[in-house]
């Protein structure tokens, strides 16, 4: 993939976390948090993989489907390992 369209995919996808109640951390630019009722929701984007974090399982839905209206994507279901750790 080149630059300018990686540029232009991760400024859309800013855009849309930000609409979305999310807040981009500021010690790395893939992580985005949102903190609502006392539930807090990670997102983290590595290359072209994108990882939903919660305790609840509905909010991990809740923020997968409205990715998945907005962007075209492919859900791999639930993460067997993360970095092998």
């Amino acid at each position: 993939m080149d630059y300018g369209k990686h540029h232009k995919i991760n400024k859309r996808i800013n855009r849309f976390m930000k609409q979305k109640g999310f807040k981009q951390c500021r010690s790395d630019i893939n992580i985005y948090v949102q903190t609502k009722e006392g539930q807090v929701v990670y997102l983290v984007l590595y290359v072209n993989n994108l990882s939903i974090f919660n305790k609840s399982f509905d909010e991990v839905k809740k923020v997968k489907l409205a990715l998945l209206k907005e962007f075209e994507m492919k859900d791999l279901g639930e993460i067997g390992f993360y970095l092998r750790i």
